[in-house]
């Protein structure tokens, strides 16, 4: 379909009569259809009747108000303003195009008179705090619902009953804002602008599209016309590498996804950011089969695709399991059969081979893992007593509720029947209930934002790697809730926009600065006044300060402290910068490293020239760094942050919520358990090796590392891997565990050294398996059911190298 004049029968019902409207089926995504038109004369936010303008870009008179004939589709539309500096023909360009998403704009500006249609008045702060996302069309510019206004809000008009006011533009405020920076449209004060203030005569142009729109991804075309039948706006998208750019809240409300696990290729980093993105802005998801999958914390080991399958987002915290045969028309039985969701369907729900194969969803655990799936259970299917369905009722669709957004889980096969009368309303009930709001009292399992990016602002000659975060780098000074950390280098220091930066870390961010721009950020971000410091340090990259202050601050509790000699970085010096929390310097009377906390965020101040890239920088002072990296306000991690050396007594629930999930426990009682298995279910990027006693929340001796480290062969001998302040062995013959990093193991088969410290652990290993015992910390000589050996691993950063000081 293309841009042209189409007859809307808005209620589909005969309750109005249809009328000729041109509709815009190219411009940012399409669908728009034109309810404002004038000439000359400024339109008002009231009601109207349909008028003949509204067929044509090139109207002949002025029209002052909004047509109604939308309002039965809904209460929420994207509104789509216009407009030409001067009258110009039908296909000639606009001077301003702005996008508004996800709005009650139209159904204000219908609702009668211009007094009774309220539109941001009052500075913004009715309904319009914050604004909505926005687009400007001509300079390919976007705002997210984050994103406020320079001002801090959108104001439409002075007052309800102004008939001379009816004005947005895209980033300062609208009414009184800055007239000259090109998007201004509309009215304002008696002034008419588009793009420019105090016009003669112009065009100006109102739009909306209803609302809400679904992306069906993974699925056959049939299930995208079941939709449509029903009245959906559903468009079918193909996995490539163009569909994470679509699938944004502001092109689509609900997105019904499946069928990827049998291409893991098609679950790309990009697509799971997007998918991350879109659910943190509210928006609503149904799956079908394998789509809940990505959505979870935990395969199971009966999993069928587990071989390749990647990182899981973790919305939820449950476990998938399963994917094989139940046999064709098992039963699914609602739960809650009075529920909209069941609305005009069978039950039992049987539906040939669409109800074949399933996967399992389930919480993790149970006591000693007390990880719940966080969802609803509306329907069940019967197990069959196998591994992979245990006997009892299994889940067939589950609810949720993920920061507001609506989570439908129908891990089923639905998409190989969905005209099955066995189902009879339930796939287009799937999708129309996950359009409206989850029900008020569901749990809501919205987390602390996964951030799978850095962002390098600026220039560095050092690679940001370094300091071990494997997310993937973008260069850029605008962060989001997709960054986890901003180094600044001082290349990019004059590139901060205040309020970007202050947004992103209230909202956790983290920025890591550089050599010689602290006093740019301080200002900037801290409307503070401050002037550089003495330049002090010897340039040699290192941020270990010479001198230790605050020792009983987290940073030192899980950073050693090393004298960088005379191998010091250089900057200047921030003592006299207030509010700051002092951790060292080149003198005790001088400031080189030091933080202070903004909402939930921190910005670090490191005076030292990290970035230059000297080969004299230390592995202590690349632990600091990725410490910063991984370290927001009150010294709390975000997901992702480990520890160096050993730890005693950790409540393990800490770590379960950091990311980390089981894939190891095992009594010290228990033999014969494939090394090979274990290394295949502990296949994440970093695990931890603890150990503790049967029930309790607490590990007695635990200890982090990266994957291949923790695995890494070190034979029969007694020289451990040096590897994040931790002494690791691993061999499928002798004994597997660790020691504190630089001190001595003694391996008979398993270390016996000094038992009576409680910072060690061995495991028995041979032939190429685990076998029962031996130790866990101070306890020694174990083959215990009640005693347990865990293992738990995550997906991401891998903990950088610390040299470790014995003292």
């Amino acid at each position: 379909m293309g841009n042209g004049i189409y007859v809307i029968d808005a209620d589909g019902a005969g309750g109005a009569a249809p009328q000729s409207v041109f509709c815009d089926q190219t411009t940012d995504g399409g669908g728009w259809t034109l309810v404002g038109s004038t000439q000359t004369a400024t339109l008002n936010d009231q009601a109207s009747a349909w008028y003949p303008d509204l067929v044509t870009l090139a109207p002949t008179q002025g029209n002052a108000g909004i047509w109604t004939g939308l309002r039965p589709l809904g209460e929420r539309f994207d509104v789509r303003f216009t407009c030409r500096a001067a009258v110009g023909a039908a296909a000639d360009p606009f001077d301003v195009d702005l996008s508004f998403y996800d709005t009650p704009w139209y159904t204000e500006f219908t609702t009668g008179t211009d007094a009774e249609s309220c539109f941001s008045e009052l500075n913004g702060l009715q309904d319009d705090s914050p604004v909505p996302a926005r687009r400007d069309n001509l300079g390919n510019r976007f705002r997210r619902r984050s994103d406020a206004y320079s001002a801090g809000y959108l104001e439409g008009e002075d007052s309800c009953s102004d008939a001379g006011d009816f004005t947005v533009d895209f980033d300062n405020r609208g009414m009184d804002g800055d007239q000259s920076d090109g998007t201004d449209w509309g009215e304002d004060d008696s002034q008419r602008k588009c793009g420019a203030s105090g016009l003669a005569s112009g065009q100006w142009f109102v739009w909306a599209r209803e609302r809400p729109r679904v992306a069906v991804v993974g699925l056959n075309q049939t299930v995208a016309t079941v939709l449509r039948d029903s009245g959906i706006l559903a468009d079918q998208l193909a996995y490539d590498a163009a569909l994470p750019g679509k699938l944004t809240h502001e092109n689509y409300d609900t997105i019904v996804i499946g069928r990827y696990s049998l291409n893991w290729a098609n679950m790309t980093q990009d697509l799971k950011e997007a998918l991350d993105v879109f659910g943190r802005d509210g928006g609503n998801i149904v799956t079908e089969w394998d789509g809940a999958s990505i959505f979870m914390s935990v395969y199971d080991q009966t999993f069928r695709y587990r071989n390749g399958a990647p990182q899981q987002l973790g919305w939820f915290g449950g476990r998938v399991g399963a994917g094989g045969t139940r046999g064709a028309n098992t039963a699914i039985t609602p739960t809650q059969p009075n529920d909209p969701l069941f609305a005009g369907v069978p039950n039992p729900i049987r539906a040939g081979s669409a109800t074949e194969f399933f996967f399992t969803l389930a919480d993790v655990g149970g006591v000693e893992f007390p990880v719940t799936l966080e969802t609803e259970t509306m329907a069940t299917f019967p197990g069959n007593g196998s591994a992979e369905f245990p006997a009892g009722d299994l889940s067939a669709i589950e609810r949720g509720r993920y920061c507001g957004g609506h989570m439908i889980f129908a891990p089923f096969d639905w998409h190989d029947g969905p005209n099955n009368a066995g189902f009879g309303a339930l796939i287009a009930n799937l999708v129309d209930v996950a359009n409206g709001p989850p029900p008020a009292d569901l749990e809501e399992a919205c987390n602390a934002p996964t951030r799978s990016t850095q962002m390098l602002c600026g220039a560095s000659g050092r690679s940001v790697f370094e300091f071990g975060l494997s997310s993937r780098l973008v260069n850029s000074c605008v962060p989001n809730d997709s960054v986890q950390v901003m180094w600044v280098t001082r290349a990019g220091a004059a590139q901060i926009n205040a309020a970007q930066a202050q947004a992103y870390l209230n909202n956790g961010g983290i920025i890591v600065g550089e050599f010689s721009i602290s006093d740019e950020l301080y200002n900037t971000i801290f409307a503070g006044n401050v002037v550089q410091g003495a330049r002090l340090g010897s340039c040699q990259d290192n941020v270990m300060p010479q001198v230790q202050f605050t020792g009983s601050d987290g940073f030192w509790q899980d950073n050693q402290f090393e004298s960088p000699g005379n191998l010091s970085g250089c900057g200047h010096d921030l003592s006299a910068f207030p509010n700051l929390v002092r951790l060292g310097g080149w003198t005790p009377e001088s400031t080189q490293i030091a933080y202070r906390d903004q909402g939930k965020g921190r910005v670090w101040f490191v005076e030292a020239d990290w970035q230059d890239n000297a080969a004299a920088m230390s592995q202590a002072s690349k632990g600091l760094m990725h410490y910063m990296a991984t370290h927001a306000a009150g010294g709390n991690s975000v997901r992702g942050a480990t520890f160096a050396g050993v730890r005693q007594n950790q409540n393990i629930n800490q770590y379960l919520q950091r990311g980390f999930r089981p894939c190891l426990r095992t009594p010290y009682n228990t033999g014969n358990v494939d090394l090979e298995a274990i290394q295949e279910a502990c296949h994440g990027d970093v695990l931890m090796m603890a150990c503790r006693e049967v029930g309790s929340n607490i590990l007695n001796v635990a200890a982090i590392g990266s994957r291949a480290e923790v695995f890494e062969d070190t034979g029969e001998t007694d020289i451990p891997n040096p590897h994040n302040g931790v002494g690791w062995y691993y061999s499928a013959s002798e004994s597997w565990g660790f020691a504190p990093g630089g001190q001595a193991i003694t391996r008979n088969s398993c270390d016996t050294t000094s038992p009576g410290n409680n910072d060690r652990i061995c495991w028995h290993t041979g032939p190429a398996t685990l076998n029962s015992g031996w130790r866990c910390g101070s306890n020694t000589n174990l083959n215990s059911a009640l005693w347990e050996r865990v293992v738990l691993d995550r997906f991401g950063d891998v903990p950088v190298d610390q040299q470790v000081i014995i003292r």
